[in-house]
């Protein structure tokens, strides 16, 4: 698990399962439903280590052990908000509001 240094309303989680799931703490949702944003699935065996880019904002580095797979591990650096898409055909007033956030962080940088 890391924050983003830059922003660290995001956190990120590596799983078991090779998932890597993108947190933001200000998204505000129903009861019982957590603050996911984004869950990325390049990995395909458990992700052992993940951080973000303290220069670039949302940039994450994950690993993963995919030998017993046939090879060695796989090293992914991708950009969560590059992937970030909003349905324009709901009116979801929490989920503009931080994409319209984030969209302000990126244009500071």
């Amino acid at each position: 698990m890391d924050f983003c240094p830059r922003a660290p309303r995001y956190f990120a989680v590596g799983t078991e399962s090779g998932e890597v799931d993108l947190f933001d703490l200000m998204v505000v949702r129903g009861e019982g439903e957590d603050n996911l944003v984004l869950r990325h699935l390049g990995h395909r065996s458990a992700v052992t280590d993940l951080h973000f880019n303290s220069q670039e904002l949302l940039t994450v580095l994950s690993c993963s052990d995919e030998s017993s797979n046939g090879g060695g591990g796989t090293v992914e650096i991708w950009r969560p908000h590059e992937l970030l898409m909003i349905d324009v055909t709901k009116d979801d007033k929490e989920s503009n509001k931080a994409i319209s956030e984030l969209t302000s962080m990126l244009k500071k940088k």
